[in-house]
C-alpha cells in the first residue's frame, strides 16, 4: 500500500483541482478535474511514476473530444509534443472520465480540443498541474546501485534456488516434486537465507499444458509465495522453462518467445502486483544468436540488440539454439513493457547474454548500455556463475561485472560448484560481498551428502547440509 497525501496543483495544496470552462460550440461543459488515484505523496527527491485520472464536464452523447498533455515548459499548445493523448467519448449521461494514466514527476498542461475545431494553437482548456509522488516505506525499490528494503536500508539478498515448479508439472510429478513447507522454511531461516528463487513453467502457468496447469498451478505457486513472504522472506519468480506454440515447454529455451512469454508476464504481474517482496526475473538464461562469441564489436552488438529487442529489432539470427527460430524471439523490452502495463511496480531482474554469464562485452556493448527502458527505474542485473562458466575468476568478474555493480544492483541469481571446491566458492562469495552484490546458491533440493555434481545443498527436508551445502552455509553463518 502507498500513503496518500497532497499530490497536484500549482501550490500542491488541494487534493483535487477543478477548473470550470464552457465552450460555445457544444464541447466540454462544466468542470474538469485531475484526480489522484495512486495515493502518491508530493515532493519525492527521486523521479517515480504517479497515477492520476482526468474527469470532465459534460459532452453531447456520442460526441468525442481530443485531448493531450504536454510538459509545462512555457511552450505553445502543440499536439506533436504530447506525452499523453487520446479522445474522450461521453457515456449515456454525457460525463467523461479517462485514466488512470502515469507520468513522471513534473509540471504538465492539459489541453482539450473540441472535434471540428482547428487543432493548431487550440487552448479552449489549458490546465497546468504538477505531478509529485514518492514511494511509501513498504516498497522494495532501486536507488543507484543499491536495492533498498522497506525501511530504506540497503538490502543484500542472500538465498537459494528451489527447483521443481519448472519441470514437475510436465513430468507427471504434480506441482512440485519435493515439499516446500513450514519445516523447510524454518530450515532456510536457520541458514540465514532471506530470499528464495522459484523457477516457473510458462505453459503450466498459462494453462497450455501440464498437470496441474492454469489456475491450479497458479494458485499452487501463489500459496508457496504466501508461505515464504509470511515468514519474512523475499521471493524471486523466474521464467525458466518456456516454448512457442510449436512444442511443449519441457526444457530451457534459449530466449523468450513471441507466442506466450509476454502473456506469461502480464498474467503473473497481475497476480503479484502490490506484493513488494516479490521480484520478477524475466528470463532464466538468455542465449541470443546461438551463444556466438562476443569478442568482436559487431557480434556483441547483434547479440545485445537481439537480447533487448527480439525479432522486432532485426538482429536475431534466423536460427537460434535448440531449433528456435529468430522470428520467434521476444526481447527483454517487450517483457518489461508487459509487466509495467499492468501497473506492477515490482523490482525486475534481467540476466545478461551467454546464459546470463555475460553482463559486459565491451564498453559499448553491455547490460548498462542495452538495459530496457523502465519508467520506474527498478531494474537489477542478474548474473549466473558456476565453476564451469566462462566468467568465473575474480579477475574476469572484476573486468566484466564490477563496472555494472558500480552503477546498478547486481544479484548473482545462480551460483554453484559441481566439485565441492570450497576455496573457489568462498572466494566468489567474498568478492560478491565486497561489491555489495546479492547471490543465491543452486539448489535447495535433497540429494546425497557427497554428491557434488548435482549441486544439491541439503540431504533432508530439515536442512541438513550436504558437503557442497556446508560450504555455503558456513559462509552465510560468517556474515
Amino acid at each position: 500500500m502507498r500513503s496518500r497525501g497532497p499530490w497536484l496543483g500549482i501550490s500542491l495544496i488541494a487534493a483535487i483541482a477543478v477548473l470550470s470552462s464552457a465552450f460555445a460550440d457544444g464541447g466540454v461543459q462544466g468542470s474538469v478535474e485531475i484526480r489522484d488515484v495512486s495515493g502518491d505523496s508530493a515532493g519525492a527527491a527521486n523521479t517515480q511514476l504517479c497515477r492520476f485520472e482526468i474527469h470532465g464536464g459534460y459532452l453531447r452523447p456520442a460526441r468525442s473530444d481530443e485531448w493531450w498533455v504536454q510538459k509545462d515548459d512555457g511552450g505553445p499548445a502543440d499536439p506533436s509534443r504530447a506525452v499523453l493523448s487520446g479522445t474522450y467519448l461521453a457515456d449515456a449521461t454525457g460525463r467523461w472520465t479517462a485514466g488512470p494514466f502515469q507520468l513522471d514527476e513534473g509540471g504538465y498542461v492539459l489541453f482539450v480540443n473540441t472535434v471540428g475545431s482547428p487543432r493548431p494553437g487550440v487552448s479552449q482548456l489549458r490546465r497546468p498541474f504538477r505531478v509529485g509522488c514518492q514511494d511509501s516505506p513498504s516498497a522494495l525499490r532501486v536507488q543507484g546501485n543499491r536495492l533498498l528494503d522497506p525501511s530504506g536500508q540497503t538490502l543484500l539478498l542472500r538465498g537459494v534456488n528451489r527447483m521443481g515448479l519448472e519441470y514437475s508439472c510436465v513430468q507427471g510429478k504434480g506441482l512440485i516434486s519435493e515439499p516446500l513447507d513450514q519445516r523447510s522454511v524454518d530450515a532456510l531461516k536457520d541458514w540465514r537465507v532471506n530470499v528464495v528463487r522459484l523457477p516457473l513453467n510458462e505453459h503450466c502457468w498459462l494453462g497450455i499444458d501440464g498437470e496441474p496447469r492454469g489456475e491450479p498451478y497458479r494458485q499452487g505457486v501463489a500459496d508457496l509465495v504466501d508461505l515464504l513472504v509470511s515468514n519474512g522472506l523475499y521471493v524471486i519468480l523466474d521464467l525458466h522453462w518456456s516454448s512457442p506454440h510449436t512444442r511443449l515447454a519441457t526444457r530451457m529455451d534459449p530466449m523468450p518467445n513471441t507466442d506466450y512469454s509476454a502473456s506469461f508476464w502480464t498474467s503473473l504481474a497481475n497476480r503479484f502486483k502490490g506484493q513488494d517482496r516479490v521480484m520478477f526475473d524475466l528470463f532464466n538464461e538468455p542465449v541470443p544468436n546461438s551463444n556466438k562469441k562476443d569478442d568482436t564489436d559487431e557480434a556483441a552488438r547483434r547479440s545485445w540488440e537481439c537480447w533487448r529487442d527480439g525479432a522486432a529489432g532485426g538482429t536475431c539470427d534466423a536460427t537460434q539454439l535448440d531449433g528456435m527460430a529468430g522470428s520467434e524471439v521476444a526481447g527483454m523490452q517487450s517483457l518489461v513493457d508487459a509487466v509495467r502495463a499492468t501497473g506492477a511496480r515490482n523490482v525486475i531482474m534481467l540476466g545478461g547474454i551467454q546464459f546470463a554469464n555475460t553482463l559486459w562485452s565491451n564498453s559499448r556493448r553491455n547490460w548498462l548500455a542495452y538495459k530496457p527502458i523502465d519508467t520506474l527505474n527498478r531494474l537489477v542485473a542478474s548474473l549466473h556463475t558456476y565453476n564451469m562458466t566462462w566468467c568465473r575468476s575474480t579477475s574476469c568478474l572484476q573486468l566484466e561485472v564490477a563496472p555494472i555493480a558500480a552503477q546498478a544492483p547486481v544479484v548473482a541469481a545462480e551460483i554453484g560448484n559441481d566439485a565441492c571446491d570450497g576455496p573457489w566458492l568462498t572466494t566468489l562469495l567474498r568478492w560478491l560481498d565486497q561489491q555489495g552484490a546479492g547471490y543465491l546458491a543452486w539448489t535447495w533440493n535433497v540429494g546425497a551428502g557427497s554428491d557434488c555434481a548435482s549441486m544439491k545443498l541439503i540431504v533432508d527436508d530439515a536442512g541438513t547440509p550436504s558437503t557442497y551445502g556446508q560450504i555455503y552455509k558456513s559462509h552465510l553463518a560468517s556474515l
